[in-house]
């Protein structure tokens, strides 16, 4: 799996964002071949490395002719409906472009048509967008992460005027999202940024994997202290190991009849696996452990259920490696019903197991004893495959 890792602590911009992927090794003709097919016109894509605060990186370099048109959301839809890039890019350029004009109705408290993008309108923007799209098309990127918002202070002028930092548009856009008070001047997320990431990444905080190649994207402003994009590409090889997170917690004064609740809440938080194991705690009382097995993007959910449903005062994180078996589903049908049967290879030998509740449903509506449904729903399967 090819993963996109975009590290935003120090600041995110369109430009950033598309300089951090000319840093990576996208082609710059790759971008302009497909752009200029735009039916807006004057702008040019020239990027260069430059060095700053000791760190080295690329400015996309984009430039483009002042641009007086305030497009609303069609008018920008249909430029990019009518470009050569192809159906992905246009999906995901359009969806960006719909979140930020969501966000700037909800600020101004006007529809969504009705919204005017004034400077995210122009040009440059709409060829930041494109880039980026083009850009995770180009990398074949399968998922997207990016870490926790920067937020500077200050402010900025706009087409509405003189407005405080961070941007409004910003602030909705990341709703529900972590983000840094850094108390630094200057504009360190802007709304496009913001846009991009939101609509077509996930954010995590925790994250792991091999790094094989990286980026850094620098703006044109230069605000005094280093801000910049950096990202990282990681290509998980499948049926290796996977790094996931384990969450712990020892309760010994909770109703036991909770935790069943508590486990199916977790698992349907994304959660892996989750078990109980009896201990004995400090001044001899029997207690119990929760521990769940969970992916980095759903530990802030399994860590709220931990809070909120049991009377734990603290859990314990940790990374750890999984090893696992490839796995896939093949379906047999018994007495009217399907079951689904689990296939892995172990040691290259094939190692079926038919689904369990799947199992139970039968057994019930037959009134046949589950271990013989079990066995005849694995003895349907070697007989329709021919093992």
């Amino acid at each position: 799996m090819k993963i996109l890792y975009c590290d935003i602590q120090s600041g995110a911009s369109g430009d950033m964002l598309v300089g951090a992927l000319i840093d990576m090794g996208l082609p710059v003709d790759v971008l302009t071949t497909q752009l200029q097919s735009l039916s807006v016109k004057g702008f040019a894509i020239a990027p260069a490395k430059v060095t700053r605060y000791g760190i080295q990186g690329t400015q996309a370099g984009i430039k483009a002719n002042k641009d007086l048109t305030h497009r609303n959301l069609d008018a920008i839809t249909k430029i990019i409906e009518n470009s050569s890039c192809s159906d992905p890019v246009k999906h995901n350029a359009i969806a960006v472009f719909n979140n930020l004009a969501d966000a700037e109705s909800k600020v101004h408290g006007i529809s969504k048509q009705e919204v005017h993008f004034h400077e995210v309108g122009a040009i440059d923007s709409i060829i930041d967008i494109l880039s980026f799209c083009i850009g995770i098309e180009y990398f074949a990127i399968d998922k997207l992460y990016y870490s926790t918002f920067a937020f500077g202070s200050g402010t900025i002028s706009t087409a509405h005027g003189t407005l405080s930092l961070p941007a409004p548009a910003t602030v909705k856009l990341t709703h529900g999202k972590q983000v840094m008070i850094t108390g630094l001047q200057g504009e360190l997320t802007t709304p496009t940024a913001a846009a991009i990431l939101v609509t077509l990444g996930t954010q995590l905080i925790q994250f792991g994997g091999t790094v094989v190649n990286t980026g850094t994207g620098f703006g044109t402003r230069d605000y005094g202290f280093p801000s910049y994009t950096r990202i990282l590409f990681i290509d998980e090889k499948p049926h290796e190991s996977e790094i996931l997170s384990v969450l712990e917690c020892t309760i010994d004064d909770m109703n036991p009849e909770i935790y069943p609740h508590v486990a199916e809440l977790l698992f349907d938080a994304g959660a892996h696996d989750v078990y109980l194991q009896q201990v004995i705690m400090k001044k001899g009382r029997p207690g119990v452990v929760i521990s769940v097995l969970c992916p980095f993007n759903a530990v802030d959910d399994c860590t709220q259920i931990l809070f909120r449903q049991t009377t734990t005062l603290g859990v314990r994180a940790y990374t750890v490696n999984r090893y696992s078996l490839p796995r896939e589903f093949a379906t047999v049908t018994l007495y009217g019903e399907e079951v689904r049967i689990k296939k892995s290879n172990r040691y290259q030998e094939l190692s079926p197991k038919p689904e369990f509740e799947d199992c139970k449903k039968i057994a019930l509506k037959t009134g046949k004893p589950l271990f013989h449904i079990m066995q005849e729903a694995l003895k349907e399967y070697y007989k329709q495959n021919k093992l």
